[in-house]
């Protein structure tokens, strides 16, 4: 299963239901769905690409119960019908927003609306597909002037991020804009092209304090990779320019 993150941070659901509401009536159980090549964090949207029967089977089945499941990130990608030993143990509880089927049958796109960070329990079932009893596991929003640092400093090295890449748009100065630290830290950290080890570390930390500070790390390296991919550029075009003028 292949994942292609969208820049979205919903405060509710998308068909309008209070997000605590909603968490409130989520069934003892759920059918989980191991991810191959990503994490999904809370309050992203994301588009997942479906293939594996046993997978299309899931979501026919969580389509026809509430639409909710759980996503958890195989730990190697390659393996086929991952069991209980092949997937991390913290994921995502989602609510399906969007189904589609491929115009060519070979599978569906499914679009998911992340809700809260989830621990596995028990698995409780293997076939036809994964299972498990799971316990909620909310992030800890420390009220410090740390995290308000760490919260401005994210958002201005995404900010210059976007500006070296030349993907300035609305969608991105809303995003460094953010006053709320998690959305911020989740909703960055689905937008960038990052290792999925990275991403299930950043899911798997307890503290959004901890989880900025491990962003930003990320994005300081991404930064000094960026501007000296400039600098290099540069020094290219000028060396160009005084060979055809010489």
């Amino acid at each position: 299963m292949a994942a292609n993150p969208e820049r979205q941070a919903p405060e509710g659901t998308q068909s309008g239901e209070p997000l605590q509401e909603l968490l409130s009536t989520l069934p003892d159980e759920l059918a989980i769905l191991p991810l191959r090549a990503t994490v999904v964090f809370p309050l992203a949207v994301v588009p997942l690409q479906v293939g594996q029967p046993r997978s299309l089977r899931l979501l026919d089945d969580v389509m026809r119960d509430g639409r909710v499941l759980g996503l958890v990130a195989q730990r190697n990608p390659e393996q086929e019908n991952p069991g209980p030993d092949d997937c991390y143990t913290v994921g995502t509880v989602a609510r399906i927003v969007q189904l589609l089927r491929q115009p060519d049958g070979s599978g569906l796109m499914v679009a998911v609306q992340g809700l809260e960070r989830i621990r596995i329990a028990e698995w409780t079932q293997q076939e036809p597909y994964l299972r498990a009893r799971y316990t909620l596991a909310p992030d800890t929003v420390e009220q410090t002037n740390e995290i308000e640092a760490l919260r401005r400093l994210v958002a201005d090295q995404f900010r210059r991020m976007a500006a070296l890449a030349n993907q300035q748009d609305e969608m991105v100065g809303a995003m460094a804009e953010m006053d709320d630290p998690r959305a911020l830290v989740y909703v960055v950290a689905s937008s960038l092209r990052m290792d999925m080890a990275v991403r299930q570390e950043i899911l798997e930390l307890d503290s959004v304090t901890a989880k900025l500070e491990r962003l930003t790390r990320f994005l300081s390296r991404e930064l000094e990779i960026l501007e000296l991919g400039k600098r290099i550029q540069s020094n290219a075009q000028e060396q160009m320019t005084k060979t055809q003028r010489e």
